[in-house]
C-alpha cells in the first residue's frame, strides 16, 4: 500500500479520507477541478526522505559537539579532582602571586626589562603620531633613550 492522504472536492463539498496520494479526480463526481489534497495529517507532506537527507549533514556536527562535551566534562572532572586534592592536603593558596598589571610587571626580571627597552623603544619611537615622531620617556627621566 502506497502513501495515503485526505482530499476534498469543492464540487461535492465533501472530504475523502485515506485516498492514495496520486489521486487526481474526485472518486464520486469524477471532477478534476476543485479536487485537492489536504495536508492535515502527520508526515503526509513527504516520507522520511528529508530526515535521511539531513542526517548525513548533521552527523559530523553532532560528533563534534559530542567531542567538545566530553572534553569539557573531562576538564571539569580534572578541576574537581585537583580541588579535592588541594583541600585534602590543606595546601595554602600562595599569597605572593603577582596580581594585576603592576604585580605582573614587578615579576619581570630587571635584565628582561632592560633588554625590552633596548629593543622595543627604538622601534616604537620610529612610529609617527600626528606627523611628528614622539620619543618615549622611560621613568622620570625627561631625556629620551638612545636611538630615539
Amino acid at each position: 500500500m502506497g502513501p495515503r492522504a485526505n482530499f476534498e472536492c469543492q464540487s461535492c463539498k465533501a472530504v475523502y479520507e485515506d485516498l492514495p496520494t496520486v489521486s487526481v479526480r474526485c472518486p464520486v463526481c469524477g471532477k478534476k477541478r476543485g479536487f485537492r489534497r489536504l495536508f492535515d495529517a502527520i508526515n503526509v507532506a513527504t516520507p522520511a526522505a528529508p530526515a535521511r537527507n539531513i542526517d548525513h549533514l548533521i552527523r559530523p556536527m553532532q560528533e563534534h559537539r559530542d567531542v567538545l562535551r566530553q572534553g569539557r566534562e573531562a576538564q571539569a572532572a580534572q578541576t574537581r579532582e585537583m580541588r579535592d586534592r588541594q583541600a585534602a592536603a590543606n595546601l595554602p593558596i600562595p599569597s605572593d602571586m603577582p596580581r594585576g598589571a603592576a604585580g605582573i610587571m614587578s615579576a619581570i626580571s630587571p635584565d628582561s626589562k632592560q633588554w625590552s627597552q633596548a629593543i622595543n623603544v627604538p622601534v616604537i619611537n620610529e612610529l609617527r603620531m600626528r606627523g611628528k615622531p614622539r620619543p618615549i620617556i622611560v621613568g622620570n627621566d625627561p631625556t629620551p633613550l638612545p636611538g630615539g
